[in-house]
Order: structure tokens, then C-alpha cells, then sequence
């Protein structure tokens, strides 16, 4: 099975989704250009130390492309994407790809630049035909849930389609699909390429994950309970979903961490060191490819989000990575979800997620503002501030509080995610009073 164990760059575009191997990005480009020298395709401009900005990179991009494909690009300040002047309008999306770029050495940015443009230029290369010489190239992948649901927002103001990929829930931040790996790139497996294999998703995701097995020389460990995947090899966050995982020695019920593409930490619920040790190696990080810092628990014979009890050792760290979390997930959310909205001509108020540091306790809680008046989205935060037309804080109380006071005034809108909350009325004084203002 003509599997690389070396990095790979996943790169997103609206049409089709691949990976390159950096081992053989070079020979791709060059190929592709006739055996042209690799240092022929590099832009003059891509020597600098200095970070570019997003459209200086967008540029570099552009030129890097320009060499090795003959589909012009224009950039898309709006959106961070570059978008081909084709009949399908293609897209390539940026933010993954700008992020690994600045991560990279200065010396090994104009390489990185080459591996990015060869991936795109090759993303075309046609699937076997027939289920059974594709099977053996099949592996399992773990998406981050926001990366297609920003999509879709961007999508309503944009047009196009949506990927067409079979996503099925991991837990309630992540997707799984499947892809075809060779030495080169992996390609995203979508619904059309399964129906003319004639198989389906399960059956194809089953022998994915076997494949992946197969490939999986050993797990490392920390003492005699905590297990970790760090093969480097883009599938180590997939792993999570094959048997040999869950049948670790653990203490209590297997919890497992899958913070990015290349992590998986594996520990027992009822282990507070080995947990410790989970977090201490997953570090809340801007990572270029972030899938969930929040771990997952297997009960019932499936993973779902674990939510340690109040008394657990674990609960502090979780709190505080649960806020982190979510403060990125509705600030990415908040300017797509407001762009919207004013392109549909809809007078709709799309709150923040904030948060305070009580200078006594030192803890950190999160609060949204609901103000009179003002047809909102709120998010889902631990405290409600509630506040007068004057913007005097009339009530301030607990969320799951505030939600049993006032009833049917808040309005669940799970049509985006992570979800909102509508309000169009403001509590009634009886209400204000019920809810309180507790100390914060």
C-alpha cells in the first residue's frame, strides 16, 4: 500500500480537497512543468524573513500557481481565498495554508510555498475507477466541524457549492470522511465517487480504518495508563476511531484527545495524573490544522463529548480550555454570521462572546450582553448580563438560569454552530427580579 510517512499539507479548495507530500511535491511541480528546475518556480519574492501580510501571501501564492498551472487566480480579500477563473469557480481557501507558512523556518518558506502550489496545480488527478483497486489507498480523516459550517455561512453570501463529502458526527465538534492516500496527495472521497464504486459510506470507511491499522506500527506510553499516537504521519487524529484504541489499559472509561491532525492522547476517566498529563501535552495552541482541545469519552459503543463532574481534578482545566475554545469558535462565527445577515437585509444584532477575570478568585467566566430592545444572537455563555435601554445592568444570573426564568424568550437557533440563541423581547420586571444580579 503505497502509504508516505512523511508530512503531509492538507490544503482545502470548494470542489475538491488534497494533500500533498512534501518528499515528492518538488518532482509533482517539476513534472508538471516539463522538468522545469524547482528554483525556476520559485517566486523572487518568497526570500524575505519578514512575515507577509494576508495579501502579500495571497500574492505569493498566486505567483507560485502561475508557474505550475495555467488557471488564473484572483484574490478574495473578504474571504482570505483565492478563486479560479474557471466555469466552476474553484476556490482555494487560505487560512490553513498561511498558517503553516508562517510556522515554517524562513529558510524553508520558499519550499513550503512550492509544496502548497504543486498540491493545488495536481488536485484534479482521477480516482481508479472500480472500487477494488481504490480499497487498498482508502484512510480514515478527522475534520474540525467549524471548518464546514463557516463554510456554509460564507457560502449563503458567496453562492457555489459545498463540498459534496460524506461527514458523519464525532461527537458534537468533529466530523469523520474518507480519503484516497497515495505517495503523493490524499483526495477527499465524496458521495458521487462512492455511489459509482457502489459501495457505501460504512462499508468503505470500515476498510479504511483497517487500512489504517495496518499501517500503525506502535503507540507510545507514559507510565502504565496514558497512550499517545505521534507517528507524524497526517493520521494520528484518525486513530481514534479504530478498536486497538479502545482497548488501552486505562483506569476508568477511555477519554481521548484529538487537539489536532497529528495528536491523539489516550487516559482513563478516573486517572486525574494520566489526564493531567493529556492536557499538559495538548496545549492550547494556535495550530495551523485545530480540530478539538476538548476530550471525548467511549460509552454506550461510541465517542461522544465528555463533561467531567464539578468535584473531578480535571474540571478546573477543562473549564478553562472549554472557554478558550468556544470564545475562538464564536469569534470566528460572529463576523461571517453578521456579514450574512446584512447581505439578506436581516436587522439582527450578532452578540459577543466575552469573558472576566474576577481579580479576587481569579477565575475566568464567560458572558454575552442581552440589551433591550435589540433583536440578538446570543451565545451560549456561563453568564447572562442582562441591560436597560441606557445600557444600565438590570440583571446579571447564571445561563441555565436565566433560560428557566424567562422561557420561550430565548429562542434556540441550532441552524448555525456552534448554536445561537434569538431574543426579540426583553424580561418582564417580574422576570428581572427572578433572575437576580449575582456577584460575578
Amino acid at each position: 500500500m503505497p502509504l508516505s510517512i512523511a508530512p503531509k499539507i492538507w490544503l482545502a479548495a470548494v470542489f475538491c480537497l488534497t494533500a500533498i507530500n512534501p518528499a515528492t511535491a518538488a518532482v509533482a511541480a517539476q513534472q508538471t512543468l516539463n522538468a522545469v528546475p524547482l528554483s525556476a518556480v520559485l517566486p523572487k519574492t518568497m526570500t524575505s524573513r519578514q512575515d507577509p501580510t494576508q495579501k502579500e501571501f495571497a500574492n505569493l501564492v498566486i505567483e507560485a500557481l502561475g508557474q505550475v498551472s495555467d488557471v488564473k487566480f484572483v484574490y478574495d480579500a473578504d474571504n482570505f481565498r483565492l478563486v479560479g477563473q474557471t466555469k466552476d469557480k474553484s476556490e482555494i481557501n487560505l487560512s490553513n495554508v498561511y498558517r503553516e507558512y508562517l510556522a515554517q523556518d524562513a529558510s524553508d518558506r520558499p519550499a513550503h510555498l512550492a509544496r502548497v502550489a504543486a498540491a493545488f496545480s495536481s488536485r484534479d488527478t482521477d480516482l481508479p475507477v472500480d472500487f477494488d483497486s481504490a480499497k487498498f489507498n482508502l484512510m480514515p480523516k478527522i475534520w474540525s466541524r467549524a471548518t464546514f459550517e463557516n463554510l456554509k455561512l460564507k457560502q449563503r453570501i458567496n453562492g457555489g457549492e459545498i463540498p459534496d463529502i460524506p461527514l458523519h458526527p464525532l461527537g458534537d465538534h468533529l466530523f469523520t470522511s474518507i480519503v484516497f492516500d497515495t505517495k503523493d496527495a490524499m483526495r477527499s472521497i465524496s458521495s458521487k465517487n462512492l455511489d459509482q464504486w457502489g459501495v457505501t459510506y460504512d462499508e468503505a470507511f470500515e476498510i479504511a480504518c483497517e487500512n489504517l491499522e495496518a499501517t500503525t506500527e506502535a503507540y507510545s506510553r507514559i507510565g502504565d495508563h496514558f497512550h499517545s499516537s505521534v507517528s507524524g504521519d497526517n493520521y494520528d487524529s484518525a486513530r481514534v476511531m479504530l478498536d486497538h484504541v479502545r482497548s488501552f489499559d486505562v483506569k476508568g472509561d477511555t477519554v481521548a484527545l484529538v487537539a489536532n491532525r497529528d495528536l491523539l492522547h489516550v487516559a482513563g476517566s478516573d486517572d486525574p495524573e494520566s489526564l493531567k498529563m493529556m492536557f499538559d501535552l495538548a496545549p492550547m495552541e494556535a495550530d495551523a490544522r485545530p480540530l478539538n482541545p476538548l476530550p471525548m469519552i467511549w460509552q454506550n459503543d461510541e465517542w461522544t463529548d465528555w463533561l467531567p463532574p464539578e468535584d473531578h481534578e480535571a474540571r478546573a482545566t477543562f473549564d478553562e480550555r472549554s472557554l478558550q475554545f468556544f470564545g475562538t469558535l464564536y469569534g470566528e462565527q460572529k463576523q461571517l454570521l453578521h456579514n450574512v445577515l446584512v447581505h439578506e437585509g436581516k436587522d439582527i444584532f450578532v452578540a459577543s462572546f466575552s469573558a472576566m477575570k474576577n481579580p479576587e478568585t481569579e477565575v475566568t467566566r464567560s458572558y454575552c450582553v442581552w440589551s433591550n430592545g435589540v433583536d440578538s444572537l446570543l451565545p451560549k455563555t456561563q453568564l447572562v448580563i442582562i441591560c436597560a435601554e441606557q445600557g444600565e445592568m438590570t440583571a446579571v444570573g447564571e445561563w441555565d438560569h436565566v433560560r428557566k426564568v424567562v422561557g420561550d424568550l430565548i429562542e434556540v437557533d441550532d441552524t448555525v454552530y456552534p448554536t445561537r440563541y434569538r431574543v426579540k423581547e426583553f424580561p418582564s420586571a417580574e422576570q428581572l427580579e427572578a433572575i437576580g444580579k449575582i456577584d460575578f
